[in-house]
Protein backbone atom coordinates (compact mmCIF):
# COMPACT_ATOMS: atom_id res chain seq x y z
CA UNK A 1 0.00 0.00 0.00
CA UNK A 2 1.15 3.38 -1.09
CA UNK A 3 0.54 6.05 0.84
CA UNK A 4 0.19 9.61 -0.01
CA UNK A 5 1.67 12.40 1.96
CA UNK A 6 -1.70 13.12 3.55
CA UNK A 7 -0.72 16.75 4.40
CA UNK A 8 2.68 17.33 5.57
CA UNK A 9 1.47 21.33 6.64
CA UNK A 10 -1.62 23.29 6.80
CA UNK A 11 -1.13 26.29 5.90
CA UNK A 12 -2.90 29.50 7.95
CA UNK A 13 -4.34 31.77 5.03
CA UNK A 14 -3.58 35.01 7.50
CA UNK A 15 -0.31 35.41 8.95
CA UNK A 16 0.06 36.95 12.09
CA UNK A 17 3.71 38.36 11.72
CA UNK A 18 4.90 38.20 7.76
CA UNK A 19 8.56 38.49 8.81
CA UNK A 20 8.46 35.11 11.48
CA UNK A 21 6.99 31.47 9.81
CA UNK A 22 5.53 29.17 12.90
CA UNK A 23 5.46 25.54 12.46
CA UNK A 24 3.36 23.42 14.87
CA UNK A 25 5.78 20.72 14.97
CA UNK A 26 5.16 17.33 16.38
CA UNK A 27 8.14 16.37 18.90
CA UNK A 28 11.50 17.65 20.52
CA UNK A 29 14.39 17.04 18.65
CA UNK A 30 17.36 15.56 20.63
CA UNK A 31 19.91 15.80 18.82
CA UNK A 32 21.09 18.62 16.29
CA UNK A 33 24.12 16.99 14.79
CA UNK A 34 22.48 15.50 11.80
CA UNK A 35 24.67 12.61 10.84
CA UNK A 36 24.19 10.66 13.96
CA UNK A 37 20.16 10.50 14.37
CA UNK A 38 17.46 8.91 12.31
CA UNK A 39 14.93 10.76 13.91
CA UNK A 40 12.77 12.72 11.20
CA UNK A 41 11.96 14.68 14.16
CA UNK A 42 15.66 15.62 14.49
CA UNK A 43 16.05 16.24 10.72
CA UNK A 44 13.04 17.71 10.59
CA UNK A 45 15.08 20.49 13.18
CA UNK A 46 18.22 20.29 11.23
CA UNK A 47 17.75 21.03 7.70
CA UNK A 48 16.98 24.44 7.90
CA UNK A 49 20.55 24.68 9.68
CA UNK A 50 22.81 22.44 7.31
CA UNK A 51 23.21 22.27 3.44
CA UNK A 52 24.86 18.90 1.67
CA UNK A 53 26.74 19.19 -1.15
CA UNK A 54 23.33 18.18 -3.29
CA UNK A 55 20.05 18.39 -2.65
CA UNK A 56 17.01 17.52 -4.54
CA UNK A 57 14.64 19.93 -6.68
CA UNK A 58 11.76 21.68 -5.01
CA UNK A 59 9.08 19.74 -5.09
CA UNK A 60 10.42 17.00 -7.33
CA UNK A 61 13.14 14.18 -7.16
CA UNK A 62 15.45 15.39 -9.92
CA UNK A 63 19.06 16.23 -7.98
CA UNK A 64 20.54 19.04 -8.50
CA UNK A 65 23.70 20.96 -6.89
CA UNK A 66 24.14 22.76 -3.36
CA UNK A 67 27.88 23.24 -1.48
CA UNK A 68 29.27 21.55 -4.96
CA UNK A 69 28.58 23.31 -7.99
CA UNK A 70 27.77 19.42 -10.14
CA UNK A 71 30.10 16.83 -9.94
CA UNK A 72 31.87 14.54 -12.49
CA UNK A 73 31.43 10.39 -12.65
CA UNK A 74 34.46 8.14 -13.56
CA UNK A 75 33.68 6.15 -16.61
CA UNK A 76 33.75 3.20 -13.91
CA UNK A 77 31.89 4.70 -11.65
CA UNK A 78 34.16 4.36 -8.62
CA UNK A 79 35.41 8.22 -8.61
CA UNK A 80 33.19 11.12 -8.16
CA UNK A 81 34.41 14.36 -8.36
CA UNK A 82 32.93 17.21 -6.83
CA UNK A 83 33.81 21.19 -7.09
CA UNK A 84 32.52 23.21 -4.91
CA UNK A 85 31.00 26.53 -4.23
CA UNK A 86 32.87 29.09 -3.26
CA UNK A 87 32.08 32.48 -0.74
CA UNK A 88 30.06 30.37 1.31
CA UNK A 89 29.54 31.74 5.02
CA UNK A 90 29.26 29.28 8.15
CA UNK A 91 26.44 30.79 10.57
CA UNK A 92 28.08 33.12 12.85
CA UNK A 93 27.02 32.68 16.22
CA UNK A 94 27.79 33.57 20.16
CA UNK A 95 29.26 30.35 19.84
CA UNK A 96 31.43 30.59 16.99
CA UNK A 97 32.87 32.84 14.83
CA UNK A 98 34.32 31.50 11.34
CA UNK A 99 37.49 32.80 9.93
CA UNK A 100 36.99 30.98 6.75
CA UNK A 101 34.63 30.16 4.23
CA UNK A 102 33.51 26.62 3.43
CA UNK A 103 36.07 24.47 2.07
CA UNK A 104 37.70 20.95 0.77
CA UNK A 105 38.29 20.75 4.86
CA UNK A 106 34.96 20.73 5.86
CA UNK A 107 34.19 18.11 3.41
CA UNK A 108 36.77 15.67 4.72
CA UNK A 109 36.33 16.74 8.18
CA UNK A 110 32.59 15.79 7.84
CA UNK A 111 33.40 12.34 5.97
CA UNK A 112 35.70 11.19 8.50
CA UNK A 113 33.30 11.50 11.35
CA UNK A 114 31.26 9.25 9.21
CA UNK A 115 33.82 6.51 8.04
CA UNK A 116 37.29 7.18 10.21
CA UNK A 117 37.01 5.89 14.33
CA UNK A 118 40.70 7.22 14.50
CA UNK A 119 39.67 11.06 13.16
CA UNK A 120 40.60 13.26 15.95
CA UNK A 121 37.07 14.54 16.74
CA UNK A 122 35.72 10.85 16.49
CA UNK A 123 38.25 9.78 19.15
CA UNK A 124 37.43 12.89 21.36
CA UNK A 125 33.18 12.36 20.68
CA UNK A 126 32.72 8.55 19.43
CA UNK A 127 29.69 8.42 17.55
CA UNK A 128 27.94 5.93 15.02
CA UNK A 129 25.91 7.13 11.75
CA UNK A 130 22.81 5.19 11.84
CA UNK A 131 22.23 5.65 8.22
CA UNK A 132 25.70 5.40 7.01
CA UNK A 133 25.83 1.86 8.79
CA UNK A 134 22.66 0.93 7.35
CA UNK A 135 23.65 2.22 3.80
CA UNK A 136 27.25 0.30 4.54
CA UNK A 137 29.18 3.55 3.54
CA UNK A 138 32.12 3.04 5.61
CA UNK A 139 32.91 -0.30 3.63
CA UNK A 140 31.87 1.64 0.42
CA UNK A 141 33.45 5.02 0.86
CA UNK A 142 37.18 3.87 0.31
CA UNK A 143 38.48 7.69 0.85
CA UNK A 144 37.87 11.22 0.35
CA UNK A 145 40.71 13.06 -1.58
CA UNK A 146 41.28 16.77 -1.44
CA UNK A 147 42.06 17.85 -5.03
CA UNK A 148 42.27 21.62 -3.52
CA UNK A 149 40.54 24.23 -1.62
CA UNK A 150 37.72 23.78 -4.11
CA UNK A 151 37.35 20.57 -5.04
CA UNK A 152 37.04 16.81 -3.71
CA UNK A 153 37.09 13.30 -4.99
CA UNK A 154 35.32 10.81 -3.04
CA UNK A 155 36.96 7.12 -4.00
CA UNK A 156 34.26 4.48 -3.85
CA UNK A 157 35.21 0.81 -3.70
CA UNK A 158 32.66 0.22 -6.64
CA UNK A 159 30.17 1.70 -8.40
CA UNK A 160 26.93 2.31 -6.51
CA UNK A 161 23.74 4.06 -8.32
CA UNK A 162 22.02 5.44 -4.86
CA UNK A 163 25.32 7.34 -3.65
CA UNK A 164 24.76 10.64 -5.17
CA UNK A 165 21.10 10.47 -4.44
CA UNK A 166 21.42 9.67 -0.72
CA UNK A 167 24.22 12.29 -0.63
CA UNK A 168 21.25 15.16 -0.51
CA UNK A 169 19.78 13.68 2.50
CA UNK A 170 19.32 15.07 5.19
CA UNK A 171 22.51 13.24 7.47
CA UNK A 172 24.85 14.28 4.87
CA UNK A 173 24.65 17.73 5.83
CA UNK A 174 28.22 19.27 5.75
CA UNK A 175 29.99 20.79 9.12
CA UNK A 176 32.39 23.13 9.79
CA UNK A 177 36.02 21.42 10.63
CA UNK A 178 37.02 24.75 12.21
CA UNK A 179 34.24 24.40 14.51
CA UNK A 180 35.13 20.81 15.37
CA UNK A 181 38.49 22.23 16.01
CA UNK A 182 37.26 24.38 18.26
CA UNK A 183 35.07 21.81 20.06
CA UNK A 184 37.88 19.69 20.46
CA UNK A 185 40.73 22.80 21.86
CA UNK A 186 37.91 23.49 24.38
CA UNK A 187 37.46 19.73 25.11
CA UNK A 188 33.59 20.01 24.28
CA UNK A 189 33.04 18.06 21.37
CA UNK A 190 29.39 16.86 22.51
CA UNK A 191 28.49 20.37 22.19
CA UNK A 192 28.26 19.68 18.35
CA UNK A 193 24.59 17.63 19.38
CA UNK A 194 23.55 20.77 21.30
CA UNK A 195 25.07 24.00 19.55
CA UNK A 196 24.96 23.86 15.95
CA UNK A 197 26.68 25.24 13.15
CA UNK A 198 25.94 25.24 9.51
CA UNK A 199 25.85 26.93 6.12
CA UNK A 200 21.68 26.69 5.83
CA UNK A 201 19.32 29.74 5.27
CA UNK A 202 18.39 30.05 9.05
CA UNK A 203 20.73 30.07 12.13
CA UNK A 204 19.33 28.12 14.91
CA UNK A 205 19.19 30.70 18.09
CA UNK A 206 17.04 29.00 20.82
CA UNK A 207 15.82 25.54 22.10
CA UNK A 208 13.48 24.79 25.01
CA UNK A 209 12.24 21.29 25.85
CA UNK A 210 8.79 20.50 24.38
CA UNK A 211 8.04 24.22 23.75
CA UNK A 212 10.10 26.32 21.06
CA UNK A 213 12.93 25.98 18.55
CA UNK A 214 13.65 29.23 17.37
CA UNK A 215 16.04 30.18 14.24
CA UNK A 216 17.18 33.57 12.85
CA UNK A 217 17.62 34.42 9.21
CA UNK A 218 20.76 33.80 7.56
CA UNK A 219 21.74 37.32 6.48
CA UNK A 220 25.06 35.31 4.44
CA UNK A 221 23.32 32.79 2.21
CA UNK A 222 24.60 31.69 -0.46
CA UNK A 223 20.97 31.67 -2.13
CA UNK A 224 20.06 35.55 -2.21
CA UNK A 225 16.58 34.73 -2.32
CA UNK A 226 16.00 32.73 0.45
CA UNK A 227 14.84 32.46 3.40
CA UNK A 228 11.79 35.02 2.90
CA UNK A 229 11.42 35.52 6.46
CA UNK A 230 13.45 36.86 9.37
CA UNK A 231 12.64 34.13 11.99
CA UNK A 232 11.28 30.71 11.98
CA UNK A 233 9.47 28.68 15.25
CA UNK A 234 9.16 25.79 15.96
CA UNK A 235 5.80 25.33 18.06
CA UNK A 236 6.41 21.69 19.84
CA UNK A 237 3.14 20.29 20.64
CA UNK A 238 2.76 16.83 21.00
CA UNK A 239 -0.56 16.27 20.54
CA UNK A 240 -2.16 16.25 17.48
CA UNK A 241 -5.44 17.41 18.58
CA UNK A 242 -3.70 20.49 19.97
CA UNK A 243 -1.77 20.86 16.62
CA UNK A 244 -5.24 21.02 14.63
CA UNK A 245 -6.49 23.70 17.43
CA UNK A 246 -3.52 25.85 17.49
CA UNK A 247 -3.50 26.31 13.50
CA UNK A 248 -7.60 27.27 13.55
CA UNK A 249 -6.73 29.68 16.55
CA UNK A 250 -3.93 31.28 14.29
CA UNK A 251 -1.31 30.41 16.69
CA UNK A 252 1.09 28.62 13.81
CA UNK A 253 1.21 28.74 10.09
CA UNK A 254 2.31 25.25 9.48
CA UNK A 255 0.97 22.58 11.11
CA UNK A 256 2.16 18.82 10.93
CA UNK A 257 -0.63 16.58 10.89
CA UNK A 258 -0.59 12.44 11.24
CA UNK A 259 -4.08 11.52 11.40
CA UNK A 260 -7.12 11.63 8.10
CA UNK A 261 -9.49 12.70 10.59
CA UNK A 262 -7.51 16.19 10.97
CA UNK A 263 -7.67 16.25 7.34
CA UNK A 264 -10.93 15.44 7.02
CA UNK A 265 -12.11 18.19 9.71
CA UNK A 266 -10.26 20.85 8.16
CA UNK A 267 -11.00 20.73 5.11
CA UNK A 268 -14.14 22.86 5.12
CA UNK A 269 -12.36 25.34 7.22
CA UNK A 270 -12.47 28.37 4.76
CA UNK A 271 -9.46 29.59 6.81
CA UNK A 272 -7.44 26.92 6.02
CA UNK A 273 -5.40 26.36 2.88
CA UNK A 274 -4.91 22.67 2.08
CA UNK A 275 -2.22 21.38 1.00
CA UNK A 276 -1.27 17.88 -0.55
CA UNK A 277 1.53 16.01 -2.43
CA UNK A 278 2.23 12.71 -3.03
CA UNK A 279 4.66 10.73 -0.45
CA UNK A 280 8.29 9.18 0.05
CA UNK A 281 6.75 6.28 1.72
CA UNK A 282 5.35 2.78 1.23
CA UNK A 283 3.41 0.88 3.84
CA UNK A 284 3.56 -3.38 3.71
CA UNK A 285 2.73 -6.11 5.47
CA UNK A 286 5.85 -8.62 5.77
CA UNK A 287 6.01 -11.89 6.57
CA UNK A 288 8.59 -14.14 8.35
CA UNK A 289 9.58 -16.68 6.20
CA UNK A 290 11.20 -18.64 8.31
CA UNK A 291 8.07 -20.28 10.48
CA UNK A 292 6.20 -22.15 9.06
CA UNK A 293 3.47 -22.41 7.00
CA UNK A 294 4.96 -18.55 5.80
CA UNK A 295 7.78 -20.55 4.44
CA UNK A 296 5.84 -21.43 1.47
CA UNK A 297 4.67 -19.28 -1.39
CA UNK A 298 1.40 -20.99 -1.72
CA UNK A 299 0.33 -19.88 1.37
CA UNK A 300 1.77 -16.25 1.05
CA UNK A 301 -0.33 -16.14 -2.33
CA UNK A 302 -3.23 -17.27 -0.29
CA UNK A 303 -3.00 -14.54 2.38
CA UNK A 304 -1.92 -12.07 -0.61
CA UNK A 305 -5.50 -12.87 -1.83
CA UNK A 306 -7.35 -12.97 1.20
CA UNK A 307 -6.35 -10.08 2.78
CA UNK A 308 -8.74 -6.68 1.94
CA UNK A 309 -6.00 -4.39 1.05
CA UNK A 310 -8.62 -1.35 -0.60
CA UNK A 311 -10.62 -1.68 3.06
CA UNK A 312 -7.14 -1.50 5.24
CA UNK A 313 -6.21 1.99 3.40
CA UNK A 314 -9.37 3.50 3.62
CA UNK A 315 -9.37 2.45 7.72
CA UNK A 316 -6.11 3.70 8.14
CA UNK A 317 -5.12 6.74 5.34
CA UNK A 318 -8.84 7.54 4.32
CA UNK A 319 -8.66 9.20 0.95
CA UNK A 320 -5.10 9.77 0.81
CA UNK A 321 -3.56 6.38 0.08
CA UNK A 322 -3.66 4.50 -2.67
CA UNK A 323 -2.86 1.00 -3.74
CA UNK A 324 0.41 0.54 -4.35
CA UNK A 325 2.61 -0.97 -7.49
CA UNK A 326 6.05 -1.40 -6.67
CA UNK A 327 7.48 -0.65 -3.29
CA UNK A 328 9.44 2.43 -4.65
CA UNK A 329 6.72 5.19 -3.80
CA UNK A 330 5.54 6.83 -7.03
CA UNK A 331 7.07 10.25 -5.90
CA UNK A 332 10.31 8.46 -5.88
CA UNK A 333 13.02 9.02 -9.35
CA UNK A 334 13.38 5.29 -8.93
CA UNK A 335 9.84 4.33 -9.34
CA UNK A 336 8.78 1.89 -11.82
CA UNK A 337 5.02 0.75 -12.70
CA UNK A 338 5.13 -2.99 -11.88
CA UNK A 339 2.39 -5.48 -13.88
CA UNK A 340 -0.53 -5.96 -10.97
CA UNK A 341 -1.88 -9.17 -10.22
CA UNK A 342 -6.10 -9.56 -9.65
CA UNK A 343 -6.06 -7.70 -7.09
CA UNK A 344 -4.08 -4.60 -8.16
CA UNK A 345 -0.90 -5.19 -6.45
CA UNK A 346 2.36 -5.26 -7.75
CA UNK A 347 4.63 -8.61 -8.03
Amino acid sequence: MKRLLLVLALVATGVADASTLRLCAQGSPRSFDPANTDSGVDHTATIPIFDGLVETERGGSALIPALATGWTVSADGRNISFPLRRGVKFHRTAWFTPTRDFNADDVLFTFARWIDPQSPFQRAFPTISPYVTALGWDKLIRKVVRVNDYEVRVELASADASFLILLGYAFAAMQSAEYGEQLLKQGKPANIVQWPIGTGPFVFKSFQQDSLLRYTRNPDYFRRDVPLVDGLVYAITTDRNVRTQRLKRNECDIAVLSNPADVLALATDPQINLTSVPGLNTGFLAFNLKKPPLDKLEVRQALDMAIDKKAIIAIVYGASGELASSLIPTAQWAHRELSPNRDGVGR
